[in-house]
């Protein structure tokens, strides 16, 4: 699987030599749940309110079950940016490339592991984490959150912009992460 054997190698770039080649640290805290819970859920409402989602019920239980977690400690280096629309995907619809390089840094890799959780169906999880190595419940669980909140963003942005395919792309980003 070429996204496990990619994250897994920029995950494995060593922190102290980004360090000093001047990456800087997660700077938007980025798997804040305290910070992001309540605009979260702001946003749920108001896709619910424009009816852009069906199951909103289902999203806003996953918030509500998320809790913060200290990241300190978790040194990596992370795209900081991965989801559906910087991923490119060749004819076999096989990931081919990840573009948008502006907010790498060094933070938690949950960060991008984001990505597992919006872009691909269960079994897809298990053949990826089966390349990229196993994480734990906690990595997991804020993977989850910040694919929620990044798919949200992204299904509000589509709806500003009269973007169908992105709302419906989203939506669909929303689907995978309720399995």
């Amino acid at each position: 699987m070429p996204l496990g054997r990619f994250l897994r190698a920029l995950h494995a770039f060593p922190a102290e030599q980004a360090k000093s080649l001047q990456v800087p640290y997660d700077e938007l805290d980025r798997l804040g749940v305290e910070n992001r819970r309540p605009k979260l859920l702001g946003f749920l409402n108001e896709i619910m309110d424009l009816q852009l989602y069906e199951r909103v019920g289902d999203l806003e239980q996953i918030v509500q079950a998320t809790e913060p977690y200290e990241t300190a400690g978790h040194e990596v280096l992370v795209h900081g940016d991965l989801h559906i629309r910087n991923i490119t995907v060749d004819a076999n619809g096989k990931v081919s490339g990840i573009i948008d390089w502006g907010d790498v840094h060094i933070g938690h890799p949950a960060v991008d592991l984001s990505i597992v959780y919006s872009f691909l169906p269960p079994e897809g999880r298990e053949m990826f984490f089966h390349v990229y190595g196993e994480i734990d419940l906690q990595t997991q669980e804020l993977a989850r959150f910040k694919a929620l909140y990044t798919s949200v963003l992204l299904m509000l942005y589509g709806h500003g912009h009269q973007d169908a395919e992105l709302i419906k792309a989203a939506g669909q980003s929303l689907d995978l992460l309720r399995l």
